[in-house]
């Protein structure tokens, strides 16, 4: 728990991991991300025209992401919340179903390129 030790230097690269990938997401065609992680820790949805449309997306992509061995989790969030980020998105249920990446090993950092294919061929 020193300040720039081992500890800290291993925060730091997760935080740094959870970053570029939200950066990523902001710059896909197929997902938008929620509030810029301030911990380790992406939510994010699948471009679709409405919440219900999104949450099935979220769910077949995280059925499909464990077939290529990634391993993400839903998060249900409240409508609301979603249309902050996502304005576009048309809220036809009061909560969206989204996808939850956790990038809490150092090693996620180098790791961010063959993540984001793996989710891109799972989309």
């Amino acid at each position: 728990m020193t300040p720039g030790g081992e500890f800290a230097q291993s925060l730091d690269a997760c935080l740094r991991a959870a970053r570029e990938f939200w950066k990523w997401l902001d710059s896909s065609a197929d997902f938008v991300p929620l509030m810029h992680p301030p911990l380790d820790i992406v939510v994010y949805v699948p471009v679709a025209a409405t919440a219900s449309e999104a949450s099935a997306r979220a769910r077949k992509i995280f059925e499909q992401a464990a077939f290529a061995d990634l391993h993400l989790a839903l998060a249900r969030m409240p409508g609301h919340i979603v249309k902050n980020y996502y304005p576009a998105l048309a809220l036809d249920t009061d909560t969206v179903t989204c996808l939850r990446s956790c990038l809490m090993k150092p090693a996620h950092e180098a790791w961010i390129p063959e993540i984001t294919r793996r989710l891109n061929d799972s989309a």
